[in-house]
């Protein structure tokens, strides 16, 4: 356990886990969700969690609950020794999957300080993923924007941390607002084709993929 968590931290459950064995699969996980590793939405959609107000993805299998940066909310007094309310904020774990009534707590990002209530095996872990994804059912949105812009890119400039791409696309040239920051954007230049996705024909789209373009000899 870090020094900070061991200080600062939520409370943890009981069994430490394997950060480099578990956390790129968990992570991939999430992706699948289309969270990020914080727990939170990576293409803004909201999900529905009821009454679970802490939650940012919850079904009738797994939850899936931010780190909580907040103070108590069951309103115990610590300086006594009272202990938190099983749905005190400080208590809910992040990740919690209803039939195994796994609980996995971890320290500001997905598996960082993690600890579990059961100590599973690694094929039993894979198990209970398997679980959470075929509970999404096929037709599961993550909120992902659709790929609707591509083409061969003419010309990059920049101004102001932003990037203005202007693509040759089979209907004729398209000049994109792009952030500076999103990933992928440095692999911007003259000469490679794009995929691009934008939510509803807004600004700052995301790439999908990026590559050199192929000359085909005749």
């Amino acid at each position: 356990m870090e020094l900070g968590q061991l200080c600062f931290g939520n409370p943890t459950e009981r069994f430490a886990l394997d950060r480099e064995t578990l956390s790129e699969r968990f992570h991939d996980f999430l992706e699948r969700i289309g969270l990020s590793i914080y727990g939170t939405s990576r293409w803004g959609k909201t999900f529905d969690t009821g009454s679970d107000h802490y939650a940012t993805f919850r079904n009738d299998t797994f939850a899936i609950r931010p780190y909580y940066w907040g103070e108590c909310t069951c309103g115990c007094n610590e300086e006594i020794g009272q202990p938190h309310s099983d749905d005190c904020a400080l208590m809910l774990p992040n990740f919690e999957h209803f039939p195994s009534g796994l609980k996995v707590t971890w320290y500001k990002y997905a598996l960082r300080g993690a600890f579990s209530n059961q100590e599973l095996s690694d094929g039993e872990f894979n198990g209970i993923f398997a679980s959470c994804l075929d509970s999404l059912g096929p037709d599961f949105d993550t909120g992902k924007p659709k790929t609707d812009i591509s083409g061969e890119v003419l010309s990059v400039s920049s101004r102001n941390f932003a990037r203005f791409v202007t693509l040759k696309t089979s209907t004729g040239q398209v000049r994109l607002h792009m952030s500076g920051t999103k990933p992928g954007t440095d692999l911007l230049v003259a000469g490679r084709k794009v995929a691009i996705a934008t939510r509803e024909g807004r600004p700052l789209p995301s790439i999908v993929f990026v590559e050199p373009v192929v000359e085909h000899s005749h």
